[in-house]
């Protein structure tokens, strides 16, 4: 551009070299119009072209203003204005600095605006709302409302966007609108016309889908219900009123649903109505075409009826705890009771129809009463069995009988311990049991039925019973053996006669022959310290002989043992005798008997009776008795305690005694007693039966020497 002043025309002219810059990228900014005006007011004005240049050609000399009077579209205007300074020499300054080209800088113009994200119901701000801006289409940013609702988007050139919701904060319907944000060249920025700072972005929130279940007779809150929402056949959610009545599904999205109640609370009849729900775009939510907050479900109550029935003891009539009865409906156990202490059985809550009543456990000792009875609640809750009013009806069990009897000595009728019975029922072993001390045999109960009872082990020393029994136990609880009554019946069995024992004569060591008494006619077998055994018979005169086998020397301190079994009888028990050497004791034995338990001179049975014996040797000091023994006959009308025997007052270990039972025999090994020295010996017996005289009860005292 020229620009030419005639009044110059001696100066030298030159030509101003403009450049315009973007600020950012350092770019050439066509568009920017200057104007340049010379102190005598003449103007002249240029546009920068597409690289941005612009040239005032032929400048005189001068000075000049030069301001940029619109700037290119998009960028902040430039509000500086250049003093130009042209001297005689053709060179040129820009506020007083040589400047050969002046390049000036634009800044893109850089809008940004905040909008306000908010409740449409409450105007509360909401978070996390995310917005994208789009122009042709094309997403340029996007920004996420904060904790004040603010949607800041900043840096954005002069356009047209669309500004959209793409996420909706959590508990809000997304908004759909599609907004117009313009960005003029100046910076300033609408939202569809209005300025955007601040513009409020509104949100419907989505709706909880909240319903209250209530006693439709009484207005309450009901817990329990459960109900089922579903979508299209699809099951959305499922929920269950608590003690509030409440059942809540959340929060829904707009659309149409459907509510079912799938499990009545209990004590109530179901409710089969499907309720339509919808939720509208707004987050209004109708169900049945009616609001919400004004819907409920109410459950009609079950006409709950109960009853109480009474269980007795059909023969006493007397109350009977412990029997469990079970209402079944259509097969279905449905409720379960258990008598009390007053015998009453009872069931509550039920529903009406026909149910059928059993008993499923009895009480103890009772048979089960098969009887199925037909209860029916009728719609007005009375309660009938077998059409008898419930209430009070008497339900019956027959008492089960313990199958107990006793076992008795057939020659003393005294009870005997010991025997053992087998019971079978269609040869099937119901139980086995065996008589104690007082002769009771005790089955525990039975149940009604047929049996046979045998005993299949007597007691020891009596013969078998091969008697097959056949005990019938009745319905009504009574029980017969062998068509005799229980109360009467009795097993006895006959006792095997036991052979008495034999004696044995004193045996001396060396001894060809051993001779004892025995009853007549019975067989005696001597058993002999190396074991064998010889036999013979107890003459008329009521003696026996053995002959000692060749090769066989009886020594002194060896035992020799006896038995004797009596025609008929079973084998006594065994007697012994010790080998004694040849030495002749003549001691002096003086024996003291003291009644323990009275103090008295006379003795009843079961009183205790102390024994003390002093065997002296009243030779001189060379007279010894090596190894004696004594061997104390105690009788038949005493027992021995075998743990008081004492020698010198010790007690006696058992290689210093031997005591036979059978012949009821002490003998003592006292070891040596030297002349004129003595041995002390003391045991204590119990009475078996009367004494008149403990002193006649003395009995023989055979000492010896087993040297």
């Amino acid at each position: 551009m020229n620009y030419y002043n005639s009044s110059n025309n001696r100066c030298r002219c030159i030509s101003l070299i403009i450049h315009k810059t973007n600020s950012i990228t350092g770019t050439g900014v066509p568009g920017a119009v200057f104007e340049l005006t010379a102190c005598s007011g003449d103007t002249c004005r240029g546009t920068t072209d597409s690289s941005g240049s612009l040239i005032f050609s032929v400048l005189p000399c001068n000075t000049y203003m030069l301001r940029e009077v619109s700037p290119p579209a998009g960028y902040l205007p430039v509000d500086h204005v250049f003093d130009i300074c042209v001297d005689a020499c053709g060179c040129i300054f820009v506020d007083d600095v040589f400047t050969p080209k002046l390049n000036i800088i634009n800044t893109p113009i850089s809008a940004s605006f905040t909008a306000v994200k908010v409740n449409i119901e409450s105007g509360d701000p909401l978070a996390d709302a995310v917005y994208t801006l789009f122009m042709n289409s094309t997403a340029v940013a996007t920004a996420v409302s904060n904790a004040a609702g603010q949607v800041t988007f900043t840096g954005l050139a002069p356009g047209t966007y669309e500004l959209t919701e793409t996420t909706p904060p959590p508990g809000f319907q997304a908004n759909t609108e599609s907004l117009m944000v313009v960005v003029a060249p100046d910076g300033n920025v609408t939202i569809n016309g209005q300025p955007a700072n601040g513009f409020l972005l509104h949100d419907v929130p989505l709706s909880e889908f909240i319903f209250r279940k209530l006693d439709a007779s009484t207005g309450l809150p009901l817990a329990g219900a459960t109900f089922a929402l579903t979508q299209n056949g699809t099951i959305i959610g499922i929920a269950t009123s608590g003690s509030d009545g409440l059942v809540n599904f959340g929060i829904l999205a707009a659309g149409t649903y459907q509510l079912t109640e799938t499990i009545p609370p209990v004590g109530f009849q179901p409710n089969s109505i499907v309720y339509q729900v919808v939720v509208k775009t707004d987050g209004s939510i109708m169900v049945n075409d009616v609001p919400l907050d004004e819907f409920v479900v109410e459950d009609v109550p079950v006409i709950s009826a109960s009853f109480t029935a009474v269980k007795v003891n059909i023969e006493s009539g007397e109350p009977l705890a412990g029997a469990e009865y079970t209402l079944f409906m259509d097969s279905t156990a449905v409720a379960t009771a258990v008598s009390n202490a007053a015998g009453q059985v009872t069931f509550t809550g039920l529903a009406p129809g026909t149910y059928e009543l059993t008993e499923t456990t009895p009480p103890p000792g009772f048979q089960m009463n098969t009887e199925s009875l037909t209860v029916v609640a009728a719609p007005d809750g009375s309660v009938t069995i077998n059409g008898q009013p419930a209430n009070g009806f008497l339900l019956h069990d027959v008492p089960l009988s313990e199958f107990i009897f006793r076992k008795l000595d057939a020659s003393t009728g005294l009870p005997l311990a010991g025997a053992t019975f087998t019971l079978t029922q269609n040869g099937t072993i119901v139980g086995i049991a065996t008589s104690g001390s007082d002769g009771l045999v005790n089955f525990g109960i039975l149940t009604a039925g047929t049996y046979q009872l045998m005993e299949t082990i007597p007691p020891v020393g009596y013969q078998p019973n091969s008697t097959v029994y056949q005990v019938i136990v009745e319905t009504n609880g009574s029980i017969m053996v062998n068509g005799i009554p229980l109360d009467e019946f009795v097993v006895e069995d006959i006792p095997i006669a036991v052979s008495a024992s034999p004696t044995i004569d004193t045996i001396i060591e060396g001894a060809e022959e051993i001779t004892g008494t025995g009853v007549v006619g019975a067989t005696v077998t001597v058993t002999l310290p190396n074991g064998s055994m010889v036999s013979t018979t107890v003459d008329s005169n009521g003696t026996w002989l053995v002959n000692v086998p060749n090769g066989i020397v009886l020594a002194v301190g060896e035992i020799v043992t006896a038995n004797q079994t009596e025609p008929g009888k079973t084998i006594s028990g065994d007697v012994h005798s010790i080998v004694i050497g040849n030495t002749d004791i003549e001691p002096g034995i003086s024996i003291f008997v003291e009644n323990l338990t009275t103090g008295l001179n006379f003795a009843r049975a079961g009183d205790l009776l102390l024994y003390d014996a002093v065997i002296s040797n009243d030779g001189t000091a060379s007279s010894v008795w090596q190894s004696a023994y004594a061997i104390f006959d105690l009788g038949s009308s005493v027992t021995l305690q075998v743990s008081s025997i004492r020698i010198n007052n010790r007690v006696v270990t058992p290689s210093q005694f031997i005591y036979d039972s059978a012949a009821n025999t002490l003998t003592l090994f006292l070891g040596d007693i030297v002349g004129g020295s003595s041995v002390s010996v003391s045991y204590r017996v119990t009475v078996n039966s009367d004494i008149s005289n403990i002193n006649e009860i003395i009995l023989d005292v055979t000492l010896g020497s087993l040297v």
